[in-house]
C-alpha cells in the first residue's frame, strides 16, 4: 500500500519514499523530532519490502544516505547505520553510504575496525574524496598509527589544501620543518593569530631564525618574539642592541620575568672588564669597540686561522691589515677581492674574472663571484656560481660570506649554508 499518494515523477515506489522523506523533513523543521524520526523508520521499513526497481536503485540509495544522516542528527544511531547499509546494498558504488558508515562508526568509538574497512572502501571509489582520507587519518590516529594517519591527511590537504579541521590534525601530528612550513603558509591566510604566533616561535626554536622577520612583522608588540631576538643579540654579543629590545619589552610590561633575566644577565657580563671576557665573546666586542688591532692580537694569541683573522680585520675595516694578514696565500687575488667588494666592487670583478679564467677551480673564487652577481641582481648567476663553489668545496661557504648576499630569494638555501 502506497505510504503517500500525489507525489510526481519516477515510479510509484520512488515518488511515495520521496513524499514521505519530504514530510519528514518538514516535522523535523518543525521541532516535531520524534513524529520525524518514526517516518524515517517507516520509509526504511517500505524500502525493506517492497521491489526497488533497477532503474530507481541508486536515486534510492542517495535518499537512503539522507535519512541515515537524518537519524544520526536526531540520535538514532542504530537506525542511521541501517540506512546506510541499505543504501549500500542498492548502490555500492555511492562513496557515501561507506563515508557515511565510517564516520558514524569513530563518532561513537564503535566497531573501528568495521569502521576503517567501510572507508577502505568509500577510497577505492572514489579516491579523490578529501573526507575520505580525512576521516581514514582520524581512525589510523585512533588506532596509534601516527604516519599512516600523517599521510592520510596529507592526501585530504593535496586535495583540500584549506581544511581547517585537517590542517590542525596534521600539526599536531608533525614536528618536521617541512610540515610546519605547510602549515604556516595555511595559518597566513586566516586569522588564528595565536596558532601562527605558536607556530612562528616553534620554528625560530627549532633554528629556523629567519622567521624572527617574519614573526615581528605580523606581531610588532610580542614580548615572547622581542625576548627571542634579544636572547639572539646575547648569543652573538650585541649586548647594547639586546639591551635596547628588553627595555622597550620592560616599558610596556615591567614585570616580564624573561626580560629582567636577560637584562640581569647583561649586566653581569657589563660589569665584567672586557680582559675578563672569554676570547669568543671579548674578539666582537672589541672590534666593536673600534678595538680591531687588539682583537687580531687577541685572535692570533687564540690560535684563529689567518683566514679567520682575515675576516676580523675585514669586520673591522681594517683592509691594509686585512690583505697584510694573506699577502702569502696562494690564492690572494680572491681575498684581495673580497676586500674590494667593500671598496670599489667593479675593480674586484675585473680582477677576479682575470683569476678564474686561469683558476677555475678554485672554489672561494666562484664564490665571490656568486655574491658580485646576486649584488647586480643576477639571480641565475648568483645560483650557477654557488653551485660550482659548492660543487668544488661543500665547506667554502663561511658565514660572513653568506652574509655578504642582499638579493638572493631563495633564503632557505642560505640558511642551510649557513648551518
Amino acid at each position: 500500500m502506497p505510504l503517500f499518494r500525489g507525489s510526481q515523477g519516477g515510479s510509484p515506489t520512488l515518488r511515495n519514499i520521496r513524499s514521505v522523506v519530504d514530510e519528514a523533513k518538514n516535522l523535523e523543521m518543525q521541532g516535531e523530532r520524534e513524529k520525524a524520526r518514526l517516518l524515517y523508520r517507516r520509509v526504511l521499513r517500505y524500502a525493506t519490502e517492497e521491489f526497488i526497481p533497477e532503474k530507481d536503485k541508486k536515486a534510492v540509495a542517495e535518499i537512503l544516505i539522507n535519512i541515515g544522516n537524518s537519524l544520526a542528527s536526531l540520535e538514532d544511531y542504530d537506525k542511521a547505520i541501517d540506512s546506510f547499509e541499505m543504501a549500500k546494498r542498492e548502490d555500492p558504488t555511492n562513496p557515501k553510504s561507506w563515508l557515511s558508515i565510517g564516520r558514524l562508526l569513530l563518532s561513537r568509538n564503535l566497531q573501528i575496525s568495521y569502521a576503517e574497512s567501510n572507508l577502505e572502501e568509500a577510497k577505492k571509489i572514489d579516491p579523490n574524496n578529501p573526507d575520505v582520507w580525512k576521516i581514514l587519518g582520524e581512525i589510523y590516529e585512533q588506532e596509534g598509527k601516527t604516519e599512516e594517519a600523517k599521510k592520510a591527511y596529507m592526501n585530504a590537504l593535496n586535495i583540500k589544501q584549506d581544511d581547517p579541521e585537517v590542517n590542525e590534525r596534521f600539526y599536531a601530528l608533525s614536528s618536521d620543518k617541512e610540515s610546519l612550513l605547510r602549515y604556516l603558509e595555511f595559518l597566513k591566510k586566516g586569522n588564528d593569530k595565536e596558532k601562527l604566533l605558536e607556530v612562528y616561535l616553534k620554528l625560530i626554536s627549532m633554528g629556523e631564525t629567519s622567521f624572527l622577520g617574519e614573526a615581528k612583522a605580523a606581531f610588532p608588540d610580542n614580548p615572547r618574539i622581542a625576548t627571542i631576538e634579544a636572547k639572539m643579540m646575547i648569543d652573538n654579543n650585541n649586548f647594547q642592541e639586546a639591551e635596547e629590545i628588553l627595555n622597550g619589552v620592560l616599558k610596556n610590561n615591567p614585570e616580564n620575568v624573561e626580560a629582567n633575566t636577560l637584562l640581569d644577565y647583561i649586566k653581569i657580563f657589563a660589569q665584567r672588564p672586557i680582559e675578563e671576557l672569554p676570547p669568543e665573546m671579548r674578539i666582537p666586542q672589541l672590534v666593536r669597540n673600534g678595538r680591531v688591532k687588539e682583537a687580531i692580537e687577541l685572535a692570533k694569541n687564540s690560535g684563529l686561522t689567518n683566514e679567520d683573522i682575515f675576516y676580523i680585520a675585514l669586520s673591522g675595516k681594517d683592509y691594509d691589515e686585512a690583505l697584510k694578514i694573506v699577502s702569502d696565500f696562494p690564492n690572494f687575488k680572491v681575498y684581495e677581492a673580497i676586500v674590494n667588494l667593500e671598496r670599489n666592487p667593479e675593480e674586484a670583478e675585473k680582477e677576479l674574472n682575470k683569476y678564474v679564467s686561469i683558476n677555475q677551480k678554485d672554489a672561494l673564487a666562484w664564490m665571490v663571484k656568486s655574491i658580485i652577481a646576486d649584488w647586480k641582481n643576477n639571480e641565475m648567476g648568483a645560483k650557477n656560481f654557488l653551485n660550482m663553489a659548492l660543487r668544488i668545496n661543500p665547506n667554502v661557504a663561511r658565514i660572513e660570506l653568506i652574509n655578504k648576499y642582499k638579493n638572493f630569494k631563495d633564503r632557505e638555501w642560505l640558511k642551510e649554508l649557513k648551518k
